[in-house]
């Protein structure tokens, strides 16, 4: 219709040329772009740009910004070992577009473009403000100013090989999370404070969904797989006016039933997706839920502080997480052989004491009677019991510490009957924390580490690591090492002002210890005479931040040569959007960026570390926090935070 409405005489009018862009561009997301991009409010100059230019990426997502008819549209392609990439903002000023590891500036690999025609490649640490890179590796293809818009076109590497770049990998896998973006504009001369122009969100660059919309695939894939769905929620709850409250919410098989799952029926859960209203999300500092093999409801037992060591860890949600879509041989077990009630714990954060305030969040879970190969567990290391709690986080004299946990070979060797496949791995401190890692060891080499560079709590309780699916054997072993800049009186607790060090990994298929209680370690974790997974912990005082030997940021020694910006093919490399399926071995870690430098003395084989630049939300969670900094750079204003 759209072609043969183009073809009359009509067709020739700005206006109808307008429509016919604007239909086009909804026809390539697949007509899941429910807000025309920038309100389709004086936009002449995008449309054009879109008429004439936006062909050449056949991906592109807009991200809503906070006011009115404002935000960015991002297009890309990937061309061989190449990103291709446009973004569009209503400014005639300056465009920063980053890809960001926690979903905030700090630990951002960003590009600059200003509408006096200059592009630059630039990088962002504790300082908050862009620092250009060594390296110019962005190379400008296209820019226009004009009609107040900024639009720039450019082209990278995926990876580029530099310390002060993220690498782009492929994010096809459902199994792995897409990539945290930032964006933010303004009309000044020279970079400067952003107010409130700026979107955050998440983009799968390699996805088939021509969107990159996380929320989209997640939804897609339920409605094809999944037979029904419930949600687990703790509705209407009054948040008490204290400044912590962990609220205890259970739900036992009655309740699951009359909330739509069939009963007496194996079950297997197959995507759990987060239910967080907006209004909610600043009084929601994470949650966890725990399934229970009994569906009684004895609520004095199951919901006690002393509950059940049976309990097994079934989800968790912290600040910025999106749905998890398990893989096509996996689900998490449900009814009859399964989990058949559920305890919810929400750790609500009231910092200014309201009251009054109503929440009604929890988790939905998407079930199907089509049993899968494997169930899913969840293994926890570090501290997950809290049972550091009140020992002091820093100490004498020093604000920078470290903290590690060494859970040792024995723990792995008496859990596991076969080798598991870790399919999500979240590390977790709270608001002092600035780096973490957990490296994963094998007849005593390091054999991956999964690293959070740039902890920043305030963008993510959490932080989801991008990696390929890895494979434990018995034997191997995990240290866990979380780094703090701390006062004198931080200890370790439940609070949010309070300190944690947990690595949570989802896996498959399920194991238990002989005693029946679930595979985990930690500190102290010690249960019914098995000590093998206790971990060792050792805590040592450093002297600056300097000694958190972070990998990003500083200045390779090299530059790597720069990308090709000839004529690319038109057509994309064609990639699945579902994870491949899994057989009974799963496959080895590949190398993803980062090696730290204060592991154990242990050899470093087939590192792989991630620097995770991935999901931070989409175009559907508009959650930031904006602070004011300043500095002069380069002669050059640059002040911003997400």
């Amino acid at each position: 219709a759209i072609l043969l409405y183009a073809d009359s005489k009509m067709a020739t009018s700005p206006l109808v040329l307008r429509s016919l862009a604007i239909a086009i561009f909804l026809l390539d997301v697949g007509l899941s772009a429910l807000t025309v991009p920038f309100g389709g409010v004086n936009d002449g100059a995008y449309v054009e740009w879109l008429t004439s230019r936006a062909s050449r990426y056949p991906s592109s997502i807009f991200m809503e910004g906070p006011i009115a008819e404002s935000g960015a549209a991002i297009h890309w392609d990937i061309v061989d070992a190449e990103i291709h990439l446009a973004v569009a903002v209503r400014s005639t000023g300056w465009v920063g577009f980053g890809i960001s590891e926690n979903g905030g500036m700090r630990g951002a690999d960003v590009v600059l473009f200003s509408g006096r025609e200059t592009l630059t490649d630039a990088h962002i640490t504790d300082t908050l403000y862009p620092l250009p890179d060594k390296c110019q590796n962005w190379k400008l293809v296209y820019s226009q100013t004009k009609g107040g818009f900024l639009i720039f076109e450019a082209v990278r590497l995926l990876d580029t090989g530099d310390t002060q770049d993220r690498k782009i990998i492929n994010d096809s896998s459902l199994l792995m999370p897409a990539h945290r973006v930032i964006c933010a504009w303004g009309e000044d001369s020279g970079y400067g404070y952003h107010g409130e122009n700026r979107v955050k969100g998440s983009i799968r660059f390699f996805g088939s969904d021509s969107t990159g919309d996380e929320w989209e695939t997640f939804g897609q894939r339920m409605k094809q797989e999944a037979e029904g769905s419930f949600e687990l929620a703790a509705n209407n709850f009054i948040i008490p006016s204290e400044e912590t409250t962990y609220g205890e919410f259970c739900f036992f098989e009655g309740d699951l039933i009359r909330e739509g799952m069939p009963p007496d029926t194996p079950l297997h859960v197959i995507g759990m997706e987060p239910i967080l209203p907006k209004e909610d999300m600043p009084y929601i500092h994470h949650f966890t839920l725990y399934g229970l093999p009994s569906g009684e409801s004895n609520g004095s037992f199951y919901c006690s502080d002393t509950v059940s060591a049976l309990q097994e860890l079934a989800y968790v949600w912290t600040p910025g997480d999106l749905p998890f879509t398990l893989p096509p041989n996996v689900g998490s077990p449900l009814g009859t052989n399964g989990f058949r009630s559920f305890r919810l714990q929400i750790h609500y954060n009231n910092l200014r004491k309201e009251s009054g305030i109503v929440t009604n969040s929890g988790v939905k879970f998407y079930y199907t009677s089509q049993k899968r190969e494997f169930d899913l567990g969840f293994f926890q290391a570090g501290d997950p019991l809290i049972l550091l709690r009140g020992q002091t986080v820093g100490g004498g004299n020093r604000r920078f510490s470290s903290h590690n946990f060494l859970c040792r070979g024995e723990c792995s060797s008496v859990s596991l009957s076969q080798p598991i496949t870790v399919i999500r791995e979240v590390l977790h401190m709270h608001s002092s924390g600035r780096r973490m890692y957990n490296a994963h060891i094998r007849d005593n080499n390091v054999i991956r580490v999964a690293a959070a560079d740039y902890f920043d709590f305030e963008q993510q309780g959490g932080l989801t690591i991008v990696q390929e699916p890895i494979t434990v054997n018995p034997g191997d072993s995990f240290d866990t090492k979380c780094y703090y800049e701390s006062s004198e009186d931080s200890v370790f607790g439940l609070s949010s002002r309070d300190e944690m060090c947990i690595a949570f990994l989802a896996y498959y298929p399920r194991q238990t210890l002989s005693n029946g209680f679930p595979f985990q370690c930690g500190y102290n974790y010690g249960i019914a005479g098995q000590n093998q997974c206790n971990s060792d912990w050792s805590k040592n005082e450093l002297i600056g931040v300097k000694d958190l030997h972070r990998s990003f940021g500083p200045a390779p020694l090299i530059c790597p040569g720069p990308p090709s910006t000839t004529s690319k093919p038109t057509k994309s490399p064609t990639f699945s959007p579902t994870a491949k399926p899994f057989s009974g071995s799963s496959p080895q870690p590949i190398s993803i960026g980062i090696t730290p430098i204060d592991l154990p003395s242990l050899p470093i084989t087939d590192a792989n570390s991630s620097a995770p630049a991935f999901h931070a939300g989409t175009s559907r969670i508009k959650v930031g926090i904006c602070v004011m900094g300043l500095a002069i750079v380069n002669a050059l204003i640059i002040e911003c935070i997400f």
